[in-house]
Parts: structure tokens; C-alpha cells; sequence
């Protein structure tokens, strides 16, 4: 092989490696939304919430609270990260295997971030699976480096009739 043809190969295979490089970091940035995008924060958050129920992995979900934080929903008020967990471990119990979130609105002031959208739980029994619609809100705030959960209110879609 002459040296040209060395020369042609190495920057053949140099040119491999940097578009290999530049698609592992470009697929890095899509999956970290910019700090200013509120929006696609709050996806990115969903997707994580939405990985630790499919894992059934109520500590996780827990974790994705702030210490103190808040979850409301039909069955009542759970504060702080253990009741979160409760109700969570519970859920799975009563055939909770999926929930798909879909972030509609966000906004930012500072370090939090105003969210709400629709969602649907999936719950199997007896062979068979039942999607629950529902409504959410929730307040995302920063802490350091990350995003953390510190109020959702959850309700189903259509909501019950008020009790009398």
C-alpha cells in the first residue's frame, strides 16, 4: 500500500470515529433538555417518572419527590416521601402497571417550574387492562443540580360527582 492510500485510509477511518463521537454526544444533548425549556424539562421528568412506575419501583418514584413533597389525588393527601412510597407500593399491589404522562403546559420562574397535563394509569386484572384518564398539576423546583417533585394533584377524567 502506498503511503497515499494509508493516508486515504486513516482519514477514512479518522472521519468514522468523529462522526461515531458526534453522534454519541448530539444523542447526550437531546436527552438533556437546556435549562431555559421548561417544556422540555418537564418531559424529561416524565420520562423518568414514568420509567419507575413501568419498574414498579415505588422508592424511586419516592426519591423524585423533594423530602416534604406533596401528592393528591381521589384517594387523599400523602405528604412526604414515605406516604408517596405507600401509596405507590399499594398502587402496584391493586394492579398498577403503567402510567403514560403528557406534559401540556410548563413554566418557568427561577428555580420552578409550573407543569400540568393528561395521563392514563393502566391497571391489569383478571387477564385484562383498564386505562384510567386523568388530569394532573405539579410544581417541579431545582435543588443543586436537579429537578425534583414537591406538589402533584392528580384527578380523574371525568372527575366523580361530588358526595352530597
Amino acid at each position: 500500500m502506498d503511503s497515499c492510500s494509508k493516508s486515504s485510509s486513516n482519514a477514512v477511518r479518522m472521519l468514522g470515529i468523529c462522526v461515531a463521537a458526534a453522534a454519541i454526544l448530539c444523542s447526550a444533548c437531546a436527552s438533556a433538555p437546556a435549562e431555559d425549556d421548561p417544556m422540555g424539562i418537564a418531559k424529561a421528568f416524565a420520562v423518568k417518572y414514568e420509567a419507575a412506575v413501568a419498574a414498579k419501583d415505588a422508592p424511586a418514584i419516592s426519591n423524585l419527590f423533594t423530602p416534604e413533597g406533596v401528592f393528591q389525588n381521589v384517594l387523599g393527601v400523602f405528604k412526604g416521601r414515605s406516604a408517596i412510597q405507600g401509596l405507590r407500593e399499594a398502587g402496584f399491589k391493586r394492579g398498577l402497571v403503567k402510567e403514560a404522562l403528557f406534559v401540556t403546559d410548563a413554566h418557568r420562574v427561577g428555580n420552578v417550574i409550573i407543569e400540568r397535563g393528561d395521563n392514563i394509569l393502566y391497571l391489569a386484572s383478571n387477564g385484562s387492562t383498564t386505562e384510567v384518564k386523568g388530569r394532573w398539576a405539579g410544581v417541579l423546583l431545582k435543588s443543586g443540580n436537579e429537578w425534583q417533585l414537591d406538589a402533584v394533584t392528580a384527578i380523574v377524567v371525568p372527575a366523580p360527582p361530588p358526595k352530597p
